[in-house]
């Protein structure tokens, strides 16, 4: 999928036009830049100074870099402090950021994995039309038509 084109920045003076004529008829607002649709005004004027004028109001005093969100700095900090709040009920994996613990949960829900890429799949079959993009590393079952990707698993399936 090619990158989404930036949204429009606009300046703050601009702001309250663009929030005024913003309601629709279902009673939402409407950010007239990208159509994207808000139940709350405010909610609709937060998105449109964080998204289209680039507000970044929160600044973490160790590095400087400036974020959106309150939520977003105090995780971006938990990497300066060594924080890892966020834990998987799965393993004993922990993340400083909500969203890696996130995308952690994947590696779980998605058990077989090839071993030369890493690449993750939900059911067998999937994993072993992906290894076919690796044809040097099957390895064939002498006897019946089994495949796998390594010495450890050829044998286990042998005995």
């Amino acid at each position: 999928m090619p990158p989404q084109p930036e949204p429009p920045r606009i300046s703050a003076a601009e702001l309250a036009l663009l929030t005024e004529a913003a309601a629709t008829k279902n009673g939402t607002f409407q950010c007239t830049l990208c159509n994207k649709q808000f139940g709350y005004k405010n909610g609709l004027i937060r998105h449109v100074r964080l998204t289209h004028v680039g507000e970044k109001p929160y600044q973490c005093n160790i590095c400087n870099r400036r974020f959106g969100y309150k939520h977003i700095l105090m995780e971006h900090q938990n990497l300066h402090y060594g924080n890892r709040p966020y834990a998987c009920n799965m393993c004993d994996k922990k993340f400083a950021a909500r969203s890696n613990l996130i995308q952690h949960r994947m590696v779980h829900k998605r058990p077989f994995h090839c071993n030369l890429c890493n690449k993750r799949f939900d059911r067998e079959d999937q994993l072993k039309k992906h290894l076919f993009a690796h044809p040097q590393s099957l390895l064939t079952c002498s006897i019946c038509k089994y495949t796998a990707t390594s010495q450890k698993d050829l044998n286990k399936h042998m005995m």
